[in-house]
């Protein structure tokens, strides 16, 4: 950049280019503090500054050094550049601006990406829930059917336990009749015997009393 020196800003080598279009500006150490004689709309001493962006850059000019209610005054103290240099200055804020661009482009194309990771990322966690409910639900059917084959199994045995159960009551009871039958038979038998044996002892005293009496 140009040297620039405090000489060369005062009123008298300041050119009346006076402009309402405020550019980009920054701050240049070479150039810095106010301007005493200029002021801006507000009547205020006009700041120092340097243009930033376009045609106009690196060009000096004095501002309105309200920063927060900026009144757009323009004081233009160098000269405009020649027109291959605009040219050749909007062509490098041109390329500039692309790059730019091209980085939001980029960073916007890597938080769609991020978007579209933490998307899938997503996905996955609701395939991976969604799947592991279907397999809680297929263990908890396979759990019930096991469930309802044993109550069955234990339906049948307690069916079978109770036809069991009839069966040995039954037999129990055809026993116990047999049995009583058995005892009455034999009760009959006895006394039978017994019959048949007062008789003979009947017989056998008659018998041994008419010998006595012979």
């Amino acid at each position: 950049m140009v040297s620039w020196s405090e000489d060369s800003s005062s009123d008298n080598s300041l050119p009346r280019d006076y402009s309402d279009v405020c550019p980009d500006w920054l701050y240049d150490s070479d150039f810095p503090g106010e301007e005493e004689e200029i002021r801006c709309h507000h009547g205020l001493r006009g700041s120092r500054r340097v243009a930033r962006g376009g045609e106009h850059t690196g060009r000096r000019y004095i501002g309105c050094s309200n920063i927060i209610q900026d009144c757009g005054f323009v004081h233009w103290v160098d000269p405009e550049w020649p027109n291959p240099m605009k040219k050749r200055l909007l062509h490098l804020w041109s390329n500039h601006e692309m790059g730019q661009n091209c980085q939001r482009e980029i960073e916007k194309a890597g938080m769609m990406d991020a978007e579209r990771r933490k998307a899938m990322e997503e996905k996955m966690k609701a395939e991976q829930l969604f799947f592991k409910a279907v397999e809680d639900k297929n263990i908890a059917e396979f759990a019930l059917r096991k469930a309802e084959e044993e109550r069955k199994k234990a339906e049948e045995m307690k069916m079978q336990l109770e036809l069991q159960l009839a069966d040995i009551e039954t037999e129990s009871k055809l026993k116990v009749k047999w049995l009583r039958q058995l005892v009455l038979q034999k009760e009959r038998c006895l006394m039978y015997v017994g019959g048949v044996v007062l008789l003979l002892l009947g017989f056998v005293l008659a018998v041994v009393v008419e010998k006595n009496y012979v």
